[in-house]
This record gives C-alpha cells, structure tokens and sequence, in this order.
C-alpha cells in the first residue's frame, strides 16, 4: 500500500502546473557525486514512514548483536572453530581471524525492500567496506530545491545525514594519535582501485565536505616509517579497509603488509575489530559505528 506522503507527492506532480513535476531536474549534486550516480537516480524522491523505519533498523540492530554473538554463544569465543563449523577454508579463516580481539563495531549496509506493508531483508551487509555512505547527498540536494523544501516543511519530513557520523566516527578512531584533523586512507587491494574508482572518489568528496582528508591507496603502496605508516610517503592516522579476507589469500605482500597493520595497532591499543571488520593502523582501527534511520525523502 503507497504510503500517504508518496500518495500526495504523486497527485501534486500529477498536477498540469505543479513545481514538483520537475524538481528532479533542478537538483545540484556535488559534482563527483552527479558523475559517479547522477544518471541512476530516479525522478522523484522515496519515502518511508519514521516509525516503520526506526523499527526496522532495531530490527536489523538486534540481528547484527545476535549474529556477532555466535561464536560466544556457540563456541566459547573460539573464532576458529565458529569458522569451521560454517565450513570456511582453513586458509581464509587463519587470514580473517589475524588481529581480532573484539566483536565487531556496529556498521552495516542492509539491502531490504517494502512490499507495501513492511520492509523485507535482503540481507545485511557488515564491515568498513560498505557503498553508500555518501549517499545522503541526494537528500540534501533535494532540500536545496525550494519547491520541494517546501513540500518537505509542509509534511514534516526529515532524514538522517549519514555523511557527518562516519566523519565523526574517523575522527573517534584518529583521537589517540592526532590532536587534529586526521589524514585517512581507504586502502583497497592491489589492482582494485580501477573496478569502483567513482564510488571511492565520491566517498572522498563526501568526507572532504566534513573536513576530512581522505587519500585513495591499495595495500601494496603502505609501509612503515618511524612507527608510522604511511601511503606514498604520506603519514596516516586512520585506514578504511575496503580489500576483503579473500583478496589477499595469494598474495603473500599483502598479508606482510596487514601483519605489519596489526602490529602497529597492537602497539597503539589493542582494541581493534577483527581487521576485516576494522582496518588496522598505527592509530587506530576504523569501522564508523553508526545506526541509519532515514526518515522522509531518501
């Protein structure tokens, strides 16, 4: 069933001199963004009622607590044999359990749709390598458009800026090491920078509208200088794993490189995630903890 919100946006676009027909049209997105995603956008906004959506993400908090419980639950805490029981590879389960002391930080993606009466999971995507938190640029470009800022105030729509909180939670991980603005880096495998480049660049453009440097690398281009590490020469403060546990199975540099990660994280604090939820770095392990709730135009 078409929410009430989506019912009266319809009819006023459906209106022969309605403002709203062609806000779509006046929406200024920044520009890496508009390149990356502006030619897969829809013509209109979505909406979701807040109430349904604030108890679907409770929904979806409570399994992510339930799911990263299971090797306590099941196993005493033994990662190693919670791996073997769901049948993982010897190989990538040693690899995926390096560094990991803690359960992993709340930071997921879910892939959900609604049938008209409620939302439905996909399934739940988790870990620092996650699409989609610029995506609130949308909503803000939106809100920019006066026509429909004024259809927004009218009905009281609002959403939650995802953008900010991932700043903030970078700058949490970076506090033990920089007394200012931290330099991060999002690290892909070697070779994959090439395949999402526009997703990275639009992320980076994300993160520099909240101050944040952010520098684009793969693993091969870390090393360690003085107790730091460092991308190209580039000191870091804080790493945002995008390369999975598979991706360095053959490749013997890359696994140098993530012991030498976790090694300097362990000498920072040894509060890290299991480093294919967190990256590891001489600073800190980083895996932006934050719940989406979005309300109104998304």
């Amino acid at each position: 069933m078409i929410n009430a919100v989506t019912r009266r946006y319809v009819d006023r676009c459906a209106e022969a001199e309605s403002p709203l027909r062609n806000a779509a049209r006046k929406l200024s997105l920044p520009a890496v963004y508009s390149q990356s995603f502006g030619q897969v956008l829809l013509d209109r906004p979505l909406f979701a009622d807040r109430t349904e959506t604030e108890e679907f993400a409770d929904d979806l908090r409570s399994l992510f607590t339930l799911m990263t419980s299971l090797p306590a639950r099941l196993y005493g805490g033994d990662l190693r044999a919670y791996c073997a029981a769901i049948g993982m590879d010897d190989r990538l389960a040693e690899l995926m359990c390096r560094g990991s002391v803690q359960p992993p930080v709340l930071h997921a993606r879910a892939d959900a749709y609604h049938d008209g009466t409620r939302f439905h999971l996909l399934e739940l995507n988790a870990g620092s390598e996650l699409g989609g938190t610029d995506t609130a640029q949308q909503n803000r470009a939106w809100l920019r458009v006066p026509e429909f800022a004024a259809f927004a105030e009218e009905h009281g729509l609002r959403h939650l800026d995802t953008t900010p909180r991932v700043a903030a939670a970078l700058r949490r991980a970076a506090e033990p090491v920089t007394g200012g603005e931290p330099v991060v880096a999002l690290i892909e495998s070697t070779g994959g920078l090439a395949a999402h480049e526009h997703v990275f660049t639009a992320v980076r453009e994300a993160m520099a509208a909240e101050g944040i440097t952010l520098l684009l690398g793969e693993i091969h281009e870390l090393a360690e200088r003085n107790g730091k590490i460092t991308l190209r020469g580039t000191p870091l403060d804080v790493i945002l794993r995008y390369f999975v546990a598979g991706e360095l199975l053959d490749d013997p540099t890359g696994q140098q490189v993530l012991d030498t990660l976790i090694r300097a994280d362990a000498r920072d604090a040894p509060r890290s995630s299991c480093p294919w939820t967190a990256g590891s770095t001489p600073a800190r392990a980083a895996s932006p903890s934050s719940t989406t709730r979005p309300s109104g135009p998304s």
